[in-house]
């Protein structure tokens, strides 16, 4: 009986040393979930978000944008998040998984579960600190305690800092690193950012060159029910199988 072909024997060569030595055949990268997967679900965590490319990203802002309208009658002020993340698409930053997807994803994290916790004080806020800030800030803007601009801005920037501050620490968890393109592009934004939190004393300083809105500056700081609500979400750990 004539013996297997020469194809065969080497394959069978090849398996024997692959099993000897252990070696395995890499697994492929899980796929990015869909935007409008995330935007109907409510449930994909910073990782996931993450993995998206920045276009998808945007999309899912303008996607989950749509909820705000629980809160304000023609809801479209994560417009400019949007507009941030094309910005980025502009600049060629931002690729999945580098340090600035997994910083901004901080941000659309907290967003996204945002909606969920204002609606469900208590739910799970997926370990970000952001999302509890923004889902204040929905709840004040249906309150009307955002109608004066310096308030809503300082409210804004507040929580899109705290958000975004909680990706960065996970970003350096994973040994990430910014490029210097990603690095600039991100001074810019906080650059911005200081300013909304800062409109009061820019006004004071600047007069009418600062970058702020009518208004006297005192009555900025007054609401009409009282402090800001802020809510206290449930820790990841008590959801089980929470991915992180």
């Amino acid at each position: 009986m004539s013996g297997p072909p020469l194809f065969r024997r080497l394959a069978t060569l090849v398996l024997v040393v692959v099993a000897s030595v252990g070696l395995a055949v890499p697994a492929t990268a899980a796929a990015p979930p869909s935007p409008e997967h995330c935007a109907t679900t409510l449930r994909c965590d910073l990782g996931e978000i993450a993995r998206m490319p920045v276009a998808d990203r945007a999309h899912f802002v303008r996607l989950v944008q749509r909820y705000g309208t629980r809160y304000e009658r023609d809801f479209r002020r994560w417009a400019a998040i949007a507009a941030v993340l094309d910005a980025q698409r502009d600049w060629g930053v931002g690729d999945p998984g580098s340090w600035l997807a997994v910083t901004g994803s901080g941000l659309l994290e907290a967003l996204e579960r945002s909606l969920v916790v204002a609606r469900r004080p208590g739910a799970d806020d997926f370990g970000n600190p952001g999302t509890g800030e923004w889902a204040a800030y929905l709840v004040d803007l249906r309150a009307g305690r955002l109608d004066h601009r310096p308030v809503h801005d300082r409210e804004w920037g507040a929580a899109e800092q705290v958000a975004l501050d909680h990706g960065e620490r996970v970003a350096g968890g994973r040994g990430l690193v910014p490029t210097s393109g990603e690095r600039r592009f991100k001074q810019l934004t906080d650059l911005f950012r200081w300013a909304m939190q800062h409109q009061e004393e820019l006004s004071r300083v600047l007069g009418p060159l600062a970058p702020c809105c009518g208004g006297s500056p005192t009555s900025a700081t007054r609401r009409s029910s009282g402090s800001p609500v802020r809510w206290r979400s449930r820790s990841p750990s008590a959801r089980p199988g929470h991915k992180r």
